[in-house]
Parts: C-alpha cells; structure tokens; sequence
C-alpha cells in the first residue's frame, strides 16, 4: 500500500515554485540556520501563544519549548507584543480563539497539513487567521502568499459551519514600514465559491 504525501502549507511556496523540491528536500543536507535567530523566532511565537491562552481565553497549546538558554532581547518582547496587539485589537468576544490548531484534509493524492499561528472563528461563518514571520527575511504579502491560499482551503473544508469569509494577515514586524515589504499585510475572500 502505497502512503500519501503530507504535504504541509509552509511548503507550498516552495513546492509550487518548484515542484520537484518535495522529493529534493529530503536529499541534500539542510541549510544551515543561524540558531540565535531560529530560537528567537520559536520564542516570539510561544509568547504570543501564551499570552492568547492566558489572557484572551484561546484554546490551543504552546509549541514545546526549543529555546535553550535563550535570553529574548528588548525587540524579541517588542515583536511579539507587537504580534499579539495585532490579533487582539479588532477581536470582540464573540470570536472564538485557536492557537496552533492542527488542520488537515486527505485528498486523492496527498495529505495538505497546517498550524496556523492563530485562526478566529466567529458565529457569523467568518474566519481570521494570522502568520507570524519573525525572521529577517521578508515573505510574500498576504494577497500572494500560497501558505496563506492552503490555510484557506483547510478551514472551508474541515469546520462543520459553512464559512463564508476568511481574512488572512501576514505579520513581519522586523519589516520597516517605509521599505517595500509592510509589517502587516492581508488577503480576504468571500463567498463559498471564492473559499
């Protein structure tokens, strides 16, 4: 029996740009990550994730802690401070919380996975989900962002209610406001069609 691929969606840029990097990847030896960076990255997100769970009620776990003997700096509490403001300012509560939510949906061939940072769903059939991206490398904006389009598709086909509208933002606070790539960028689509 032959197993399907899982196929995750912080993948898909690469995997859509290049469609032979799926069996490539596995090959050739990493590339080295600068650790101080990866394990600042690691933190952000675990701050975020609790402060979410601790102060707004979200459900959801923290990633297991990564971080060694790290010692976040000033900027590392400004990014995520930053990250958290983001998600909570527009929030009533109405909106239920999901932190690290494990999506997945078995298609023909493959497996598509992800974990959102956090996705919001309220009553009304809309969604809300933010990627934080820490590192120093700018991404694709919101409206281009092919992890972005698998986040869509995984949260129209596995919540029970009928989403009708799903806005997505991008949060790299490393970004300068007054370069070519913003802090925050966001995508929303409507209608069951467009999902």
């Amino acid at each position: 029996m032959t197993t399907k691929p899982i196929i995750r969606c912080s993948s898909l840029p690469q995997l859509l740009a290049c469609p032979g990097s799926r069996v490539l990847i596995d090959r050739i030896n990493p590339i080295a990550r600068d650790e101080k960076a990866s394990q600042e990255g690691v933190w952000c997100h675990q701050r975020v994730a609790e402060r979410l769970i601790k102060e707004e009620e979200a459900t959801g776990t923290m990633m297991p802690a990564k971080v060694n003997d790290y010692k976040p700096s000033p900027f590392a509490f400004w990014m995520a401070d930053f990250a958290f403001d983001a998600v909570t300012i527009d929030l009533g509560p109405e909106w239920a919380l999901f932190v690290e939510q494990d999506l997945r949906w078995e298609f023909e061939h493959f497996i598509l996975t992800g974990h959102p940072d956090v996705v919001a769903l309220h009553p009304d059939c809309m969604a809300k989900v933010w990627d934080f991206k820490f590192g120093a490398v700018p991404v694709e904006i919101a409206e281009y962002n092919e992890q972005l389009v698998g986040y869509f598709a995984l949260l129209a086909l596995t919540q029970p209610q009928n989403i009708h509208e799903i806005s997505a933002y991008i949060l790299q606070p490393r970004n300068d406001e007054e370069g070519d790539s913003p802090r925050v960028s966001t995508v929303t689509v409507t209608g069951r069609d467009a999902i």
